[in-house]
């Protein structure tokens, strides 16, 4: 009988993921370019990072005025990745104005 073949569990991925990013975020192997995802979505953090907690709209604003524009769509990619790697956190946050339900809009940097 052969071995049996264990494939890893999503926890374990995320995991990898997340220390593959966070080395990467450590070390500039080359220079930062505005078509990679990988940056895209690093900027984001940092963005997140540095305000402290912003709206997906706040977000998408900033990165405009940085001459980076995402769809709606790309932003919530992003988000939603970076959420799953323990990089940002999702929240809601009611206004008098609005209120989403079931969908998170605002978003803070997660401290490690």
């Amino acid at each position: 009988m052969g071995e049996r073949i264990v494939e890893p569990s999503a926890d374990e991925c995320v995991i990898e993921m997340h220390k593959d990013l966070r080395g990467a975020a450590g070390r500039v192997a080359r220079p930062f370019t505005i078509i990679d995802d990988r940056d895209k979505m690093l900027l984001v953090a940092d963005l997140i990072g540095y305000m402290v907690a912003l709206k997906s709209g706040e977000i998408g604003k900033y990165l405009e005025s940085l001459g980076i524009s995402l769809s709606a769509g790309e932003l919530k990619k992003y988000l939603f990745v970076l959420e799953k790697l323990g990089l940002v956190r999702a929240s809601f946050a009611a206004t008098a104005a609005t209120t989403l339900r079931g969908k998170a809009n605002l978003f803070a940097a997660c401290r490690s």
